[in-house]
């Protein structure tokens, strides 16, 4: 499945024309073929998906790595209300990144909110600076009555070409963007500037979401949750 730009067609019948306006669909290219015996990638955590106090990475579900253009991604994580549940509420988070051969680069503690929310975090420049490796990040949540919920986001900085950087300055609106983004294959990009449109273009979140595996119920819980910056 490759991003693409579909046509639809109105009749305008004070002048009876018929019209064309380009109907933007933003999915995101299928995964390559895993290789044999690799356990590069993927998440690890605990409990069901976006249930627990942790919640979830919103992340390619159907793939090894999230992708990335740029040395300091926004990372967005899907948090369940906890302000009204005794038995799973955050006592504490903090926030990791290794580096391909394990290297800690980053730890630092960060505030969840209660209520349900999307939090975006932006790691700091220049901590993600080899092209084509694997890093990853991990939210590391401290839940009551004890537990930790842990769940990594592997991320690669793969190359742009000229072409690709001048395609997406040159896009006409932020929709555009977006979609070229997701043929490109960068995830972090993509999903960074339509979680800005999902109210505008519910359609096109959805197809986005649809497209790398994440289920309806975690699309509807993620819909509803207000966006957020931790720092």
């Amino acid at each position: 499945i490759i991003s693409s730009v579909q046509l639809i067609s109105f009749v305008n019948l004070t002048e009876g024309v018929v019209n064309s306006q380009p109907l933007i669909s933003i999915n995101f290219p299928e995964p390559p073929p895993k290789e044999e015996n690799s356990d590069d990638g993927g998440t690890a955590g605990g409990g069901s998906r976006g249930d627990d106090c942790n919640g979830m990475a919103i992340i390619p579900q159907d793939r090894e790595t999230a992708t990335t253009s740029g040395n300091n991604p926004t990372i967005f994580w899907y948090i369940p209300d906890s302000k009204e549940d005794k038995d799973n509420f955050i006592v504490s988070a903090e926030i990791i990144l290794r580096s391909p051969l394990g290297e800690e680069l980053l730890r630092t503690p960060v505030d969840l909110p209660e209520q349900a929310s999307i939090v975006q975090f932006k790691l700091p420049r220049n901590l993600i600076s080899e092209k084509n490796q694997t890093y990853w990040f991990q939210l590391k949540v401290i839940c009551e009555p004890g537990y930790t919920e842990s769940e990594r986001v592997f991320l690669k900085m793969v190359d742009i070409t000229p072409e690709q950087t001048k395609q997406i300055e040159q896009a006409n609106n932020p929709l555009e963007k977006a979609q070229l983004y997701a043929q490109f294959n960068i995830w972090t990009e993509t999903l960074a500037t339509m979680i800005e449109l999902k109210e505008d273009q519910p359609q096109q979140w959805q197809e986005l979401l649809t497209s790398v595996g994440i289920k309806q119920e975690d699309i509807d819980k993620i819909g509803e949750a207000t966006l957020i910056t931790i720092e």
